[in-house]
């Protein structure tokens, strides 16, 4: 049956849709009314929002460039509650913005309230990366409306709920998280059984996963460096209009 969501749900990359469809409903049955206000991006869109307060009029509204946001793979999305949408700001010391996010985070989305420079409404798969994305045929290659790219090899391991990791289907394989080897794994170990979990090789790979993981920790948080200072330039210009 058609839910009121379907529309933007079909904006978003295949491997989120699920999680993002049980976020909404539960927080459409917690009274949210929740309204989704943008989740793909087009790079082309990208380029304008980058233009604005550089050689279009406006303030400056984002440091990204094309390919550069979350948004330009389909793993991001804003969401506001509906009852906030004719406030100021969407009022960001509304409670219900807490609300919402303890729902994302219950379905295992990674929540904009939550970085040290807050952006409520944003929503993303737990542990995306622009950077990593941009190399990953499954994401790097997908477009609203077109078939999924099947990686040619593992994709990077994203966090579910509790920290286990998942592994992006590859040709032919399904994400899993936990149990046998996913498809994708066996690829990166050329279908060497020993190199399974629980073969010799496993602790090779569980070094390369760390260290995955300390470079993903160090991108988020130059990227979040970046959007704290576009926050506050853009801080500074609207105190500025306002006393200046």
């Amino acid at each position: 049956m058609a839910s009121r969501f379907d529309s933007h749900l079909a904006t978003l990359h295949p491997q989120v849709r699920a999680r993002v469809s049980a976020f909404l409903a539960d927080a459409l049955a917690a009274g949210l009314d929740p309204r989704v206000q943008e989740g793909y991006r087009t790079r082309e869109r990208q380029a304008q929002l980058y233009a604005q307060g550089r050689t279009a009029p406006g303030a400056i509204v984002t440091k990204a460039g094309p390919g550069q946001s979350n948004h330009n793979y389909g793993v991001a999305f804003d969401v506001v509650p509906g009852s906030l949408l004719s406030q100021r700001n969407w009022a960001p010391e509304s409670p219900l913005w807490a609300q919402l996010g303890e729902i994302g985070q219950r379905h295992g989305l990674e929540w904009g309230g939550n970085w040290k420079f807050v952006d409520k409404p944003h929503f993303q798969m737990s542990g995306a990366s622009w950077r990593r994305l941009q190399n990953d045929p499954a994401f790097r290659d997908w477009r609203p409306g077109g078939p999924t790219p099947a990686a040619s090899s593992v994709s990077m391991a994203y966090a579910e709920p509790g920290g286990a990791p998942m592994q992006a289907a590859s040709a032919g394989g399904a994400a899993s998280a936990g149990g046998a080897a996913p498809a994708g794994l066996a690829a990166l170990f050329g279908g060497n059984a020993e190199a399974q979990p629980g073969g010799p090789m496993l602790g090779n790979f569980a070094a390369q996963y760390l260290q995955n993981q300390r470079t993903r920790i160090a991108e988020r948080q130059a990227e979040q460096e970046a959007e704290d200072a576009r926050r506050q330039a853009l801080l500074d210009l609207t105190i500025g209009e306002l006393f200046g």
